[in-house]
């Protein structure tokens, strides 16, 4: 709630999300990190934890997850949680 109320009236509405994931150029294969073939994001599990043992992504570079921001955030704190925090359940 910002304090106030506001409409208007559009014909045209844009909305665009997503991002291209940078991972071709970094081996990822190397070190057991499975990508999905076609958009060559990050394949992760429910605890964001790669095909490698102690690789975890976040963020734009990972399959399953919604490109925006604030997901990516939420992420990291969940990660964050799970390593240092004493939460190994939370999970996205």
């Amino acid at each position: 709630d910002f304090g106030f109320e506001t409409s208007e009236v559009f014909d045209t509405v844009l909305l665009a999300v997503g991002r291209n994931a940078c991972t071709a150029e970094v081996n990822l294969e190397a070190a057991g990190v499975e990508l999905n073939p076609k958009t060559g994001k990050v394949l992760v599990d429910e605890y964001d934890q790669t095909t490698a043992k102690n690789i975890y992504a976040i963020g734009d570079a990972v399959d399953t997850r919604q490109e925006l921001t604030p997901v990516a955030i939420k992420s990291g704190e969940r990660l964050a949680d799970r390593l240092f925090g004493g939460r190994p359940e939370f999970k996205m």
